[in-house]
């Protein structure tokens, strides 16, 4: 996983808690971004600048 956003674990967590139990479903790390990112897309002064934040963050 990509997680460089402040919050990717819990985000990924709400996002896997949107599937149904048993399901067995391993989302890939772009819908794990589009999920995160979601919250930014109606903005996209806040989308560039949570990119421009992400893109400082050290990766892991």
């Amino acid at each position: 996983m990509t997680g460089t956003d402040a919050g990717a674990e819990e985000l990924t967590e709400q996002y896997l808690a949107t599937i149904e139990p048993g399901l067995q479903f391993v989302p890939t790390d772009r819908e794990i971004t589009e999920f995160i990112e979601r919250p930014y897309a109606s903005s996209p002064e806040l989308l560039a600048e949570w990119r421009a934040i992400n893109a400082q963050a050290p990766k892991s």
